[in-house]
Parts: structure tokens; sequence; C-alpha cells
């Protein structure tokens, strides 16, 4: 008998994850474990409830999509994350999977490829959607096309927070680094962006389309 995968389900989005909650039941491999709206809420769902795979929109609040997958990287490998995003073009992709998800969909992609998405990151495979793989062909071929592409996935987390206003010590207890760390990764993204205080790099991060990654409470 074929094993059955357990999804926890993460959108900020009432009506997106109602759809994916809907989608994801009508398979007969798949078992509903959860849902949420939150980065923390997801991490500690999928952990109590020993998911396979957590389906996790990128602008969850809190902590964001790219932490909870850093997060759970760290671990045995389960659950594996899959990042749902708006951007199908620049590093964030990118960023995603090297943050440790196994796979990143934008919200335009078709029902089958989520389901295929959440099978195949069951078996411990990656998997991005056709329009994403197209574009991140076309990064490799124009690299350094966006200033944002130099930027670790840790490095972008903390850019995003920064830009929605979160202060040194909020960041530093949401992803458990010391304020002085957190002064470091600010400095460093600073050098690398041309920017010289935290308006410009808000500027920065809205014209890249940024600013919605991370929603404030």
């Amino acid at each position: 008998m074929k094993q059955r995968i357990g999804v926890v389900v993460c959108d900020t989005h009432q009506l997106s994850r109602n759809g994916l909650v809907r989608l994801l039941t009508e398979e007969e491999d798949i078992d509903l474990l959860g849902e949420c709206d939150r980065g923390e809420d997801a991490i500690r769902l999928a952990r109590e409830r020993r998911a396979d795979v957590l389906l996790i929109d990128m602008e969850v609040p809190d902590i964001g999509g790219l932490e909870v997958a850093r997060r759970l990287g760290r671990g045995n490998g389960l659950p594996q994350v899959i990042l749902i995003g708006t951007h199908a073009e620049g590093p964030i992709p990118a960023r995603a999977l090297e943050s440790g998800a196994c796979g990143y969909l934008t919200r335009g992609c078709a029902p089958v490829e989520v389901v295929t998405a959440v099978r195949r990151a069951s078996e411990g495979r990656r998997y991005v959607d056709a329009e994403v793989a197209q574009s991140m062909v076309i990064d490799k071929l124009n690299p350094g096309s966006s200033p944002i592409a130099t930027l670790t996935a840790r490095e972008l987390t903390v850019m995003v927070m920064v830009s929605n206003g979160f202060d040194r010590q909020t960041i530093s207890e949401r992803l458990c680094l010391s304020p002085k760390t957190v002064s470091t990764y600010r400095t460093r993204i600073m050098r690398k962006l041309g920017t010289s205080n935290d308006v410009e790099l808000t500027h920065l991060s809205y014209r890249h389309g940024l600013l919605e990654l991370l929603e404030t409470e």
C-alpha cells in the first residue's frame, strides 16, 4: 500500500489557504494534518504532527517563509518545505531553495503543480513550477541583473525585516540571533547594496517588490 503524505498548510491569506486545503484534501494519497497563518505556528504544527511536507506562504507574519525553511532545514530533513511566493523572476526563488526549501511555487501556478511539488518533496526531490524554472535559466544566462542577487538567504530575510520597520532587538529575538550579529548583517547588506541608511534600504526593497515578503502585524 502506498504511503500517505502528511501535509501542513500555512498561508496568511484565508482564501488562498482554503484553496490549498481543498485541493490537497481531494488527493487520495495526501492527508491534511493542520493549517495556520503564522511562521512560528507552522514550525510547531509541522513538528508536533510529524508532517512530511510543509506548504508555506513566503509572506507569513512574524518570521517569514525563508526563516521557517532555514529553521526546519537544520533538523533531520522532515518536514520538507515548499515556499509559495509572488516572484517568479529575480533572486527570490533561488534564495528560497538556498534557505533549505525543497520547492518554490508562484501563486499563479497550476493546481497540478502544487500536487506534484508535494509528492516530489515527500520523496526529498526539489521542484519549482514551470514559470520559475524558465526564469532561473534566464537568470543564469544573465548573472548580476539585480543587486539583491548578491545577498544570501539570511541577509535577504534581515533586509526585509529592517525594511518593514522591525528594530534590531525584535529581529534578534525572532531570528534567534544576538543584536550584535543583526547589526553585522545590516552593515554587510548596506555595503553590498550601496545604501547608507534604513530609508534607502527600504526604497530599494520597495523597487524590487520585497516589502510584501513579510507583513507587519
